[in-house]
């Protein structure tokens, strides 16, 4: 009998100890901010892998104020090109963290650049972003998008925002 009275006992006081912790965890995470401006919290980023050699992270979190919003991402590199059509080789593949089930999205592919090979006589040379293809996702605001990519290249992106509209489209006939 006093063996499970103590066991009851001892069940009360873990059930209270993880009650505990779980509520002062929730109450430190309802503040996070992730507006474009802002520093997020670093102990959110700890769950990403780290940055390989020759490869740099990059950090997308825009505030989306309950809205559904789709971002549009790619990767690229300003470079001082002629009169033809210009692209950076390689592509983003969405990865996912162990334990989390979490995407971030690796570049993958030499970052070279291709072009068109139009004669472009008497055409001044210019710079411009040269980017890969690009990718789009829908965002969580509360999940920033982590994205890693070669060195040398930059990531850009614009914000999409769901409307709420629907249109009918018209049959052919």
């Amino acid at each position: 009998m006093k063996s499970a009275n103590t066991f009851i006992i001892f069940v009360f006081i873990m059930f209270s100890i993880l009650l505990s912790s779980c509520s002062s965890s929730l109450k430190t995470n309802q503040n996070i901010d992730f507006g474009v401006s802002s520093q997020p919290d670093k102990v959110l980023y700890n769950m990403f892998p780290a940055a390989i050699e020759g490869m740099n992270q990059f950090i997308i979190n825009p505030t989306a104020d309950g809205k559904e919003l789709i971002i549009e991402f790619y990767a690229g590199k300003e470079q001082l090109v002629d009169c033809n059509r210009h692209r950076l080789s390689g592509d983003f593949s969405e990865k996912q963290v162990e334990g989390f089930g979490i995407s971030y999205y690796l570049f993958e592919g030499s970052g070279a650049v291709f072009s068109t090979k139009m004669g472009c006589p008497d055409y001044e040379k210019q710079i411009e972003f040269i980017a890969s293809s690009s990718i789009r996702v829908i965002h969580n605001e509360k999940i920033p998008l982590v994205l890693y990519v070669p060195e040398g290249l930059e990531v850009r992106y614009s914000i999409w925002e769901n409307t709420g509209s629907e249109f009918k489209a018209l049959k052919q006939e």
